[in-house]
């Protein structure tokens, strides 16, 4: 498996799963605010602090430098399963926004007739 290391297709797959992972977590967010967890990647910064658009802007895919494209598969792997450990972090979270939510709308509902 290591012919994969630092493919194309690789790097640029598991950059669309950061992507995709982030636009979950923001999602979420947005509707159940911001939770602050120490990131998995970067244990010294707050996981939603993440500058994830310089991330992605620094690790990508380098034409002829093999090198810096493996080291790339690898902090791109790597931030998927901070993303991952970020959104199941929020689980709990969402979860009680939505009952919060879903309680207020039954509280504020009329009766049906």
């Amino acid at each position: 498996m290591t012919y994969l290391l630092g493919r194309q297709d690789c790097v640029e797959n598991l950059r669309k799963d950061v992507t995709d992972l982030q636009g979950t977590i923001l999602d979420v967010t947005s509707r159940a605010g911001p939770a602050r967890f120490p990131s998995w990647k970067f244990p010294d910064k707050i996981s939603c602090d993440l500058d994830l658009v310089a991330l992605l802007d620094h690790y990508d895919f380098v034409e002829g430098d093999e090198e810096f494209s493996q080291h790339s598969h690898i902090v791109l792997l790597e931030l998927v399963v901070d993303r991952n450990f970020q959104k199941k972090k929020r689980q709990p979270y969402t979860g009680m926004a939505e009952n919060r939510r879903d309680r207020r709308i039954i509280q504020t509902d009329p009766p049906l007739h």
